[in-house]
């Protein structure tokens, strides 16, 4: 992965070309594999937080800030699970993890390694925080 900021980063795909339901090789504060939910204008992949490991989606950067988080680099194959939400409702009306995309997003090396430090989340939360207050502020001025 590379260590240049997902805010320094120019050269990604745009939301328009992004494919239903494809795995990306991203560039996200949390994710660094995901597949592209267009219903939810993100990425679904594994994130791991505190020590657990969980499905979590990501929203493509250009839905703006502050919400937009992920710079998809490559687009990489098809997912063969139909169902991409994070969590799925059982028969007893209890959600679960959707296992199916957990696993097949582990096999394709969607876990993040451990050497995708803190630091670099954090750095990139400040410029996000940044920008946020800078659209609030340019709103508020209208």
């Amino acid at each position: 992965m590379s260590e240049e900021s997902l805010y320094d980063l120019k050269e990604y795909l745009p939301l328009s070309d992004c494919k239903d339901g494809w795995l990306y090789r991203i560039r996200s504060r949390n994710l660094i594999k995901g597949v592209f939910r267009e219903d939810r204008k993100g990425f679904v992949g594994i994130r791991e937080k505190f020590g657990r490991q969980y499905l979590f989606v990501e929203d493509h950067w250009d839905t703006g800030v502050p919400h937009g988080t992920v710079k998809p680099l490559e687009c990489l194959e098809q997912c063969p699970i139909e169902n991409l939400n994070e969590d799925i409702k059982t028969s007893e009306g209890y959600f679960e993890t959707n296992t199916e995309l957990f696993k097949w997003l582990e096999q394709k090396g969607g876990v993040p390694p451990e050497s995708v430090t803190r630091r670099k989340h954090w750095e990139d939360l400040q410029r996000l925080k940044k920008l946020h207050k800078q659209k609030h502020n340019t709103e508020k001025a209208e």
